[in-house]
């Protein structure tokens, strides 16, 4: 994944990258979450709700 290619290329600067990429990241969820949310499409933002925790809890394992 690239968060882990950044870790190895940037060793002293991992933790600005993983922070960086991780707003990213969460801007992405809650725009797209807002944008279905708006358009009254209730059962897609729960459907990608359920797909963010599940990742969550897919990495938090390893």
């Amino acid at each position: 994944m690239l968060i882990e290619a950044s870790k190895t290329a940037s060793a002293g600067k991992e933790n600005t990258m993983d922070e960086d990429m991780t707003r990213v990241e969460l801007l992405t969820v809650m725009l797209s979450l807002k944008a279905l949310l708006e358009s009254d499409n209730t059962e897609k933002a729960k459907e990608l709700i359920d797909e963010v925790i599940a990742e969550t809890k897919r990495k938090n394992s390893d």
